[in-house]
Order: C-alpha cells, then sequence, then structure tokens
C-alpha cells in the first residue's frame, strides 16, 4: 500500500499496560457517574501528548525521525504518576475529559517537551505550539452532550479530586519518545509508531 504524501503526526510517550488498565477503569467511573455525556477514547490510544505536529509532508519523515532522535539524546529518563482527573472547556461547556500526571524529578516533563520543540523548531518543522499542559484524554463530549450533563461531569471530577480519587497503579519509567501517525477514520483513529528513540542524556 503506498505511503500517503501527508502523514498526520504527533511524539507521544507511550503507556504500560498497568496505566492503561487503571485509566480504563476511571473512564467507567465517570460514565456511571453521567451516562451518555462522553465519548470515552480506547485504552490502547491513550498516550501523554509531547507535540502535535499535524499534516507533514511524507518527504519530512527522516527530518522528523532524526529531530527525535536529538531530542532524546539530550533527555533524561524519568519517573511519571497519575494524579487527579480534570477538564477543558466551561462549567457548562466542559469539552474533554482528562487524567493528569506528576513527573520526577519535576519539571521532567517540560524539559522533554523543550528538548522536542527545540529540535523541530531547528529542524523547521512545524507544530502546534499552544501551552503544554501534560495529561492523557479519557474521553470527550458527545455532541449531543447538554450543558447540564456537562455541570454534572464537572461536579462528578471535582468530587473525585477533592476525595483524592486518583487511579492506583505504580509509576510509570519515561524513557522512550515514539513518533505516530494518526488516521482518522469514521470508527475512531488508527495510530502507528513511525519511529521510537530511548532517552538517552545525563
Amino acid at each position: 500500500m503506498a505511503q500517503p504524501s501527508r502523514l498526520r503526526l504527533f511524539i507521544a510517550l507511550d503507556l504500560p499496560a498497568a496505566w492503561r488498565e487503571a485509566l480504563a477503569g476511571e473512564a467507567r467511573a465517570l460514565e456511571s457517574a453521567v451516562p451518555g455525556f462522553g465519548r470515552w477514547v480506547d485504552p490502547a490510544l491513550m498516550h501523554v501528548t509531547l507535540a502535535f505536529l499535524g499534516g507533514q509532508d511524507a518527504g519530512l519523515l527522516a527530518t522528523i525521525q532524526r529531530a527525535v532522535d536529538q531530542a532524546a539524546s539530550a533527555s533524561r529518563p524519568f519517573d511519571l504518576r497519575l494524579t487527579a482527573p480534570g477538564s477543558f472547556g466551561g462549567r457548562r461547556a466542559l469539552r474533554v475529559v482528562w487524567i493528569g500526571v506528576e513527573d520526577q524529578p519535576r519539571g521532567s516533563l517540560h524539559s522533554l517537551h523543550a528538548a522536542v520543540t527545540t529540535q523541530l523548531e531547528s529542524a523547521g518543522i512545524t507544530y502546534d505550539a499552544g501551552p503544554f499542559r501534560a495529561h492523557i484524554t479519557l474521553g470527550r463530549a458527545r455532541r449531543d452532550a447538554t450543558a447540564d450533563q456537562a455541570e454534572a461531569m464537572y461536579r462528578a471530577i471535582a468530587r473525585r479530586t477533592a476525595d483524592g480519587k486518583t487511579p492506583a497503579v505504580a509509576p510509570m519509567h519515561g524513557d522512550e519518545l515514539t513518533l505516530v501517525r494518526s488516521d482518522l477514520r469514521p470508527t475512531g483513529p488508527i495510530y502507528t509508531p513511525l519511529h521510537r528513540a530511548r532517552l538517552s542524556g545525563t
């Protein structure tokens, strides 16, 4: 099958199986709290995005891979743990439900993001330059979700945060960047890892 002339790409940290299982449980709990509000992400597709590149010319793939390698070689491995759920969007216009992540040593994720974006910029590769807020997307509001449902989900998230409800799973070791191709389909996206690079900074 011929490769398309443009590729929809992002750079991310993959998650271990135990995290995917715990995150699926969190999504089920929130769905039970507000049935019918969310379109929940397949746990196999969950990840921590470092940079979203969007549509890129396929001829730039080798250049992007080199940028990933250079960012990885300049970055140290670190640990990550899951924290409380949160959301994007207003109280009655909630759009995205997510779980936060916390790094150790603190600042490691932002340093890795900076290394990735610096290398992309040096290579002349465009990316979404919006503010970086590390998270794992659990789900999104359905198109027909009402403002009352959005507010109910907002309250459900606030209750879990106030109660200290975080997924019970061991920290993960962040030691590899993955360049991923995203193909959008009516049934949902298909993610294909194209390149991996170990964090090897000292």
